[in-house]
């Protein structure tokens, strides 16, 4: 039996309010059949916090929680200034201002105890590369990246022309030269596709490794849409900016071009924290829901999932749970990307706008072509099944 010593940004309860949520519940409570498990939560600070720890208890030795304390001016130009002359941070684009108190809380936990491995999860890269420098870890330190930071900026900086795209692609070169230091000094490293891992330069890398996400499937088959007006659909955290993006390109350059051909569609964003721009959308043919008890009675009233991502990074959990609903499923290439080459064999895949409509019109239209899309995407559904995946996952944390 194995001690782990997990750090993550917040308490992966409910298991869908983030996509590292998404990731992380499953494994701690894969992970907590066999072994001792202790959570360590950077910077939760939501007013049910309490109850969350409660609940996760039931799968943690322990959970500790850190005080985040306040982002003054001092703080802000400190983390840009460390981030810019110190090769032992990162690029302060990823520097969490509150990390050098977290650190000093890390360490003495990792003296007291008696430590297998150090898993640390996503955006608290920071933290632990510092500890990694000061030598106060565990013998086995393993990071699980999630997405690619330089993948992500580097898809941003296509967005963006002239002076700000060339800080844009200067600030991608420095993000990946940072991620090839740490990967370096971890014993593994994990990143949820492998066009992250790619593009971090790490290849071929017998330490670098690719975890895609599975999918949690609801209780009971949820059952593809029959009746209605034709709907289309959106999934995902409003508050991850390539998420609003792609619902308002979904809207202005999608579901309103279609509407002059079929003036009974009906669109549905399903997410929780939509901003004022997405709200300002609801009408009385469009529902904007906010935050859902359950994604799955919203899924099922959907014909079409439409996904078109231009930024982000990694594995889109919002198409494996559309998938896992039965939807027919149109995405771009980005959307797809983490799906490999099945996706691309499985996947309505179209980066236009002129594609999705027609490709989403064709789904609307022909009950042979969604039965066709339904099928692949159940096959596709199969490569990420999270009895499958865990036991891998597992053994690359706790190592040889």
């Amino acid at each position: 039996m194995a001690e782990i010593l997990v750090l993550a940004s917040q308490i992966p309860i409910p298991v869908q309010a983030t996509g590292t949520s998404l990731r992380l519940n499953p494994l701690l409570r894969h992970l907590a059949e066999e072994h001792e498990v202790d959570l360590v939560v950077f910077r939760d600070d939501r007013a049910e916090r309490d109850a969350l720890i409660d609940e996760a208890m039931a799968f943690c030795r322990s959970v500790t929680t850190l005080a985040r304390p306040r982002l003054d001016g001092r703080r802000r130009l400190t983390r840009i200034v460390s981030g810019m002359i110190d090769r032992d941070r990162p690029p302060w684009e990823l520097l969490d201002p509150f990390s050098n108190e977290a650190v000093a809380e890390v360490r003495d936990l990792v003296r007291e105890g008696s430590y297998d491995v150090m898993f640390a999860v996503n955006d608290v890269w920071d933290a632990m590369f510092q500890l990694l420098v000061s030598g106060d870890t565990p013998p086995r330190v393993v990071l699980d990246w999630i997405d690619s930071p330089s993948l992500i900026h580097a898809r941003r900086s296509r967005t963006r022309a002239g002076v700000a795209g060339w800080l844009a692609r200067r600030r991608t070169r420095r993000v990946r030269r940072w991620q090839q230091r740490v990967n370096a000094r971890v014993d593994a490293a994990i990143y949820i596709a492998a066009s992250d891992r790619e593009h971090a330069g790490a290849e071929g890398n017998p330490r670098v490794h690719v975890v895609p996400n599975g999918v949690l499937l609801p209780d009971r088959r949820v059952q593809a849409k029959s009746g209605g007006p034709p709907t289309l659909g959106f999934l995902g955290n409003m508050a991850y900016a390539p998420n609003e993006l792609a619902a308002l390109r979904l809207h202005e350059r999608v579901f309103l071009p279609m509407r002059e051909r079929v003036p009974e569609l009906r669109l549905k964003i399903i997410g929780r924290d939509p901003g004022p721009e997405l709200r300002r959308l609801a009408s009385s043919s469009v529902e904007v829901t906010g935050e859902v008890d359950s994604i799955w009675t919203h899924l099922a009233g959907v014909d079409v999932m439409v996904f078109p991502m231009e930024t982000g990074g990694g594995l889109q959990n919002k198409l494996l749970e559309s998938l896992a609903a039965d939807c027919c499923v149109v995405v771009t290439g980005v959307g797809a990307a983490g799906t490999g080459e099945l996706g691309a064999q499985t996947l309505v895949i179209e980066d236009t706008d002129e594609g999705m409509i027609e490709a989403t019109t064709n789904l609307l239209l022909d009950a042979e072509a969604r039965a066709t899309a339904r099928q692949d995407g159940r096959r596709l559904l199969q490569a990420f099944d999270w009895s499958d995946i865990l036991p891998r996952y597992a053994r690359i944390i706790l190592g040889p």
